[in-house]
C-alpha cells in the first residue's frame, strides 16, 4: 500500500476515487442481477474476459471474478453442477479429472486461493461435471492431438533420445483413446 501524500486529498483526486467507486458498485449491481448461465456463457465465449457493457475498459475479468467469488458454490449449484467436495469434475483441455477439491487448491499461481468458492470462477471457465458412463470426450481431443505431435516427430528422419522415448507413448494413447470411446457403449 502506498503512502498518501497532501495531494491525494485535491478536490479532483476525491472525485475521481469516488466516480471510481461508484462505477465498481454499478458494475456489480449489474453482475448480480445475471443469471448463472449467463455468467458462464460471457465468461466461456469471451476466453475469460467479458467485454464492458458500457464504458471505456477491455474487459471486466476481474468484475466477472468477484461476482464469482460473491456467489461462490451457489453459482455452481444454480448452473445444476454438484458442489460437493468429492464431486468429479473434468478438465476441458486435457481431460484430466479431479474432485471438486482438488481442482481448487491446485491453483497453481494463486497459492491463497485454497477454497472452493474462491476457485469457482476456474471451475466454470476450465471444468465441468464428469460423467464416468459417457465417453470423456476432452481426454479423446486432447490425446487425438498428442498423437498427431508424436506421429509428426515420428517422420522426422533424425531422432534424438528424447524423441524416441516420446514415441513410446503412441500405444497407449491409442488404447486409451479406443477405451473412453467404448465407456457407456453397451454393445462393447
Amino acid at each position: 500500500m502506498t503512502q498518501a501524500t497532501i495531494f491525494d486529498f485535491e478536490p479532483e483526486k476525491i472525485k475521481h476515487r469516488q466516480d471510481k467507486q461508484d462505477e465498481d458498485e454499478r458494475v456489480m449491481t449489474y453482475l448480480s442481477s445475471l443469471s448463472a448461465e449467463q455468467i458462464k456463457n460471457r465468461l466461456i465465449e469471451s476466453g475469460g474476459h467479458p467485454k464492458p457493457e458500457w464504458g471505456d475498459g477491455e474487459t471486466w475479468r476481474f468484475y466477472y471474478l468477484d461476482e464469482c467469488r460473491r456467489r461462490g458454490t451457489k453459482l455452481l449449484g444454480q448452473l445444476g453442477w454438484p458442489i460437493d467436495e468429492k464431486s468429479e469434475y473434468v478438465n476441458l483441455h486435457t481431460g484430466c479429472i479431479q474432485t471438486l477439491w482438488e481442482v481448487a487448491t491446485s491453483c497453481g499461481y494463486f497459492a491463497d486461493c485454497h477454497t472452493i468458492p474462491d476457485q469457482v470462477w476456474s471451475v466454470i471457465e476450465d471444468w465441468e461435471p464428469y460423467d464416468p458412463t459417457k465417453p470423456n470426450t476432452y481426454l479423446i481431443q486432447y490425446l487425438t492431438g498428442e498423437l498427431e505431435r508424436l506421429y509428426q516427430i515420428k517422420s522426422k528422419k533424425k531422432l534424438d533420445s528424447y524423441q524416441k522415448s516420446e514415441l513410446k507413448k503412441i500405444p497407449e494413447y491409442e488404447k486409451l483413446i479406443q477405451e473412453e470411446k467404448l465407456r457407456g457403449d453397451p454393445n462393447k
